[in-house]
């Protein structure tokens, strides 16, 4: 299932202007240069406010003049790749998954980024992602695998994805990737009850007889209710202070009750709980701070 892929705000907006036939010089609207435009789109220069609202004013305004049915915001166009990270776990969020969370990395415009700023990405995708209790993995064509794909992010699970160019839908043994726990052998694929092609995959390792990891382990049904006795407490992605706040619920106030569902041990030895706030976000806290009811 693509939950939609992480991107940068300059991939985004030539994304979106290619998707709708726009020319750089349409979304300028006369306030800001097509060279601006270009040097943004390419991750050479940071997306202001300002910008990031003339850009998305001329798109709506190109869509409306063509009766295009879209609309884009300037907040789209400014959140970052993290954000948009934890964006797919708030979606996902309280989803029981078989499978992984596979990050989508194929497209050129990530390629140009290069390997260092993809595997930094790819790692704090990986870790809002573990952080929140799922499985990560990466999704790719065997020439990213090959070519593009750090020997450090190479150390997680791979689906990958490679069929030949007379691809009829079938499995053909001989296109089988070395690499990966998953193959994606066709794009042209057939399923009764589905109209048109569909991709098909076969899969080589069992998730479900997989031991989870200690975070895939967390219990999210409440063992009971706490109230905040600390003025101020931080709401962390993780057992520890080292974790940043979680973006959603970034800290309570005293008095706030909540659900407190798990213990971890951070690194420092002291005991954290991992809690529900307000029936649906999840994260963690010192337990000194929690007075049980």
């Amino acid at each position: 299932m693509d939950y939609g892929e992480i991107l940068s705000s300059g991939k985004k907006i030539k994304k979106i202007r290619k998707e709708l036939g726009l020319k750089q010089h349409e979304i300028t609207g006369g306030e800001v240069t097509r060279n601006l435009i270009s040097i943004i789109e390419n991750d050479k220069a940071a997306l202001t406010e300002k910008v990031a609202k003339v850009i998305a004013d001329n798109i709506n305004m190109a869509c409306n003049e063509r009766n295009i049915d879209y609309h884009v915001s300037a907040r789209y166009l400014l959140e970052s790749e993290e954000y948009q990270a934890e964006r797919v776990v708030d979606i996902l969020r309280e989803r029981q998954l078989r499978y992984p969370v596979f990050l989508d990395l194929e497209y050129s415009n990530q390629r140009r980024l290069g390997q260092k700023m993809i595997e930094r990405l790819a790692e704090e995708f990986r870790r809002i992602v573990v952080d929140a209790g799922y499985r990560f993995g990466i999704y790719c064509n065997l020439d990213w695998y090959n070519n593009v794909i750090s020997e450090e992010l190479k150390k997680y699970d791979f689906w990958i994805a490679r069929y030949p160019s007379d691809d009829n839908g079938t499995l053909m043994e001989r296109y089988r990737p070395d690499a990966g726990i998953g193959w994606q052998y066709t794009s042209k694929g057939r399923v009764p009850g589905i109209t048109g092609n569909v991709d098909r995959d076969v899969f080589y390792k069992d998730y479900s007889a997989e031991e989870p990891s200690d975070k895939e382990k967390l219990n999210k049904i409440p063992k009971f209710v706490g109230k905040v006795i600390a003025t101020v407490l931080n709401v962390r992605t993780g057992a520890g202070t080292e974790y940043p706040n979680l973006r959603e619920y970034p800290i309570l106030e005293q008095g706030n009750l909540i659900d407190v569902c798990d213990t971890r041990k951070a690194a420092d030895g002291t005991t954290w709980y991992y809690i529900r706030i307000a029936g649906r976000y999840f994260g963690f806290v010192a337990a000194r701070y929690i007075e049980r009811q």
